[in-house]
């Protein structure tokens, strides 16, 4: 069920296989094209569309004034890929105080206008953000409408006209570099025989680089399937999610057949007592196939009941970009999956049955039935090995998560996490965009329960990753790696940033003191403090005055580098139009965060606000895949452990049942509840020490294929593998020992009555 949706689900758009997106890398402005530009390469494509940037206005509806978050879309947009919607007459934009169509999504619409109230289309959203303008409602998409950008698609709400232009916004900085932010992403859908190797070599005018990144020359064209794109970030836990499961199907297989081969040692003479009653071959094997189906019938039917269970639960958890292309459910791909499990658990129990069969009336006189020859117990200490080897694979796997789990949340972020971020996106001239952030941070300052705010061009872990290309920094006369991020004068305390050595700069030093961080102390100034040092950032020299902790600004799986901070505005140093604004209040809640957004809009009419959290919810948000990988690991782990535990229980009670008298008569010649206890649980800890071995060596070489998803901690490692094995032991000695426990209690007396 957690891989269907990534693996087998078709993606709900006309012929998926030929939409692909376009990805555009050039450092030079002449080469960014239009979107009509490739529109007219009607060789190449049957049709291109566009998405565009995200807006979140306020508006106005039935249910109450709430945020809507538009995203912008050429006019072919739902025809390239399939979607039946109504579109008006005109579809572009709109300046104010004109009225915008607007597509809402199903959701939204129940949202902004309830249930039962009849139709919304037709309907006017006013904007209640200080904005001119409104909303008319021209239609609403299907329920099972699927935005194809994957991660944010749950959190769009409606969809408005994407104005015509170039597809990025290229500027080349002074004193050198540049930043290049896309302004809508291409979605083309494929003629026949085209294929995406041939739209990059006809569009593409440079030479990629062989680590990618941007072009020295020219400009690179990157044609991407967009069901890959969808399913790139998910496919491997999804595959991961079909490997565990397919190796807890083996254990419970394992487990099967090793509980019908110890009961079939002792159907032997029921068995020939039915041949000898007239029963024929093929009444034996109505039997057992009749016990079989019964027993793979029910678990077929349990594990759905638990799978769903445990789906509604997971639901709860998931992250957003798990469900993107939609949520895991029971459809008739997993029914099929389960009925393709049990069968196989059935036919796990045929060998044994098998074995039983190979019978004959002479059973009935015999006493051989009722001891276990030596092969059937080298047998079952296999299949004990085998699944106690498989089970300290996954158990070993969630060591493994776990710990790296603990190692990401041990790390200090730098900041505080209560403070709140806001991101805003500006549209104006970057001449202005220095006094329009200034003049914010003095509004956002002013507003009541607010005790500091700061400003930062760039990203600040909210999921973008600028590109551009820094200049040099120059410590005392010599070039120094570490790159200079712009900064306001109160950014560190509004942020809540740790001070390693020195002071902060404050608005007394006129611009000429910055900080620079730990990482950039280690690594330029060889064990010495840079404090009292003069550097060059830019076109501005200034003089360093505090060392701050390292501050996690794109996730908190990626460390920082070195970086020295810098005045806004620096001259030479990259002004981005992404800006995060922090604020540390006395009360970060959801009501703060609105009156952020609304400071922010009247600061600077036209800004977009992309968004606003605590740095706490960003840093988690940002390792939301590993949460849910070590989440469904351990999970697994447990559900391994536990049917492993589950076997042997069985196995080792059933055993202990059969040889009830031999144990009566130790007892009565004088064998302790302790050597009781060592025959019978000891053939089941042999074969976990030798499941132990083989499970350390194939954790040991898996271990390998995960190593991007660990953080602070090898593959292989040896704490992680001995604590794995340790613990899988314990589980199968101590799930031996609950039956050698009971029959150790057995009265002698009455045990030799027993048969």
């Amino acid at each position: 069920a957690l891989a269907d949706p990534y693996l087998l689900r078709p993606l709900p758009y006309r012929e998926p296989d030929a939409l692909v997106r376009l990805l555009l890398r050039t450092r030079t402005p002449e080469n960014v094209p239009r979107l009509g530009d490739w529109q007219s390469q009607q060789d190449l494509f049957d049709g291109v569309a566009a998405d565009g940037a995200v807006t979140l206005p306020l508006v106005s509806a039935p249910m109450g004034e709430m945020s809507l978050r538009l995203r912008a879309v050429s006019a072919n947009f739902f025809d390239l890929i399939g979607v039946p919607v109504s579109m008006p007459a005109h579809w572009r934009p709109a300046s104010p105080p004109d009225e915008t169509p607007v597509i809402l999504t199903a959701e939204a619409a129940r949202r902004l206008f309830g249930d039962g109230r009849g139709s919304p289309i037709g309907a006017l959203l006013s904007r209640t953000d200080d904005e001119a303008g409104a909303y008319r409602v021209t239609a609403v998409l299907p329920a099972s409408f699927l935005d194809p950008n994957g991660r944010s698609a749950t959190s769009v709400g409606g969809y408005v006209p994407l104005a015509d232009g170039l597809i990025a916004n290229l500027r080349i900085l002074p004193g050198g570099g540049y930043s290049y932010g896309s302004v809508m992403s291409p979605l083309a859908r494929l003629r026949a025989g085209v294929t995406p190797a041939m739209v990059q070599a006809a569009l593409s005018t440079g030479a990629q680089p062989a680590g990618g990144g941007m072009p020295t020359t020219g400009a690179v064209v990157v044609a991407t399937p967009l069901g890959t794109l969808l399913t790139a970030r998910v496919r491997p836990l999804a595959l991961g999610a079909l490997g565990a499961g397919a190796l807890i199907l083996l254990v419970c297989a394992t487990n099967v057949a090793n509980l019908l081969l110890t009961r079939g040692a002792s159907r032997t003479r029921e068995i020939a007592a039915r041949e000898a009653l007239g029963a024929s071959g093929i009444d034996i094997v109505r039997l057992v196939f009749v016990e079989l189906g019964l027993l793979a019938a029910a678990g077929v039917a349990a594990g759905l009941v638990v799978a769903n269970a445990a789906l509604a639960a997971a639901a709860v958890v998931i992250p957003a970009q798990y469900t993107s292309l939609g949520a895991p459910a029971l459809t008739w791909r997993v029914a099929v999956a389960a009925c393709a499990a049990g069968a196989l658990v059935m036919g796990a129990g045929l060998a044994p049955a098998w074995a039983a069969w190979r019978v004959t009336p002479l059973a009935l006189v015999s006493q051989t039935s009722a001891v276990e020859t030596r092969s059937l117990r080298a047998l079952r200490f296999l299949m004990t090995a085998a699944e106690t080897a498989v089970a300290i694979v996954l158990v070993a796997g969630a060591v493994l998560f776990g710990r790296s789990y603990v190692n990401l949340l041990a790390q200090d972020p730098g900041y505080d996490g209560n403070t709140l971020a806001v991101s805003a996106v500006y549209h104006g001239s970057p001449d202005a965009l220095a006094p329009a952030i200034e003049a914010t941070i003095a509004r956002l300052g002013a507003l009541p329960g607010v005790t500091q705010a700061g400003a930062s061009p760039g990203s600040l872990v909210d999921g973008l990753r600028a590109v551009g290309v820094d200049k040099p920094l120059v410590l005392d006369g010599r070039r120094v790696p570490g790159g200079p991020r712009q900064v306001s004068a109160d950014f560190f305390q509004a942020a809540g940033a740790r001070l390693v050595t020195g002071r902060l700069p404050s608005a007394a030093d006129s611009g000429r003191a910055i900080a620079v961080s730990q990482s950039f102390a280690e690594a330029c100034c060889e064990g010495r403090s840079p404090v009292g040092h003069t550097i060059v950032a830019g076109s501005g020299t200034f003089v360093i005055v505090g060392v701050v902790k390292d501050l996690y600004t794109t996730a908190f799986d990626e460390p920082p580098r070195p970086t020295v901070y810098v005045p806004i505005g620096t001259p030479g140093t990259p002004l981005f139009s992404w800006v995060n604004f922090v604020v540390h209040a006395t009360d970060p809640s959801p009501a703060l965060a609105t009156a952020l957004e609304r400071e922010i809009r009247a600061a600077a009419p036209g800004v977009t606000i992309q968004g606003s959290d605590t740095l706490r919810a960003r840093l988690m948000q940002s390792v939301n895949d590993r949460s849910f990988a070590t989440l469904l690991v351990v999970f697994f782990a447990v559900a391994a452990a536990g049917v492993v535990a589950a076997g042997i229980l069985g196995v080792v009670g059933f055993v202990a049942a059969r040889r009830t008298r031999e144990i009566a008569i130790r007892m009565a010649i004088g064998a302790t509840s302790r050597d009781v206890a060592r025959l019978v649980t000891r053939d089941a800890a042999v074969a976990a020490g030798a499941g132990a071995v083989l499970g350390l060596v194939g954790a040991a070489w898996l271990s390998k294929t995960v190593t991007s998803w660990l953080y602070g901690i090898r593959p292989a490692d040896p704490l992680s593998l001995v604590l794995a094995a340790l613990v899988m032991t314990g589980v199968v000695v101590v799930a031996a020992w609950l039956p050698a426990r009971r029959a150790t209690r057995l009265a002698p007396t009455i045990a030799l009555r027993a048969e």
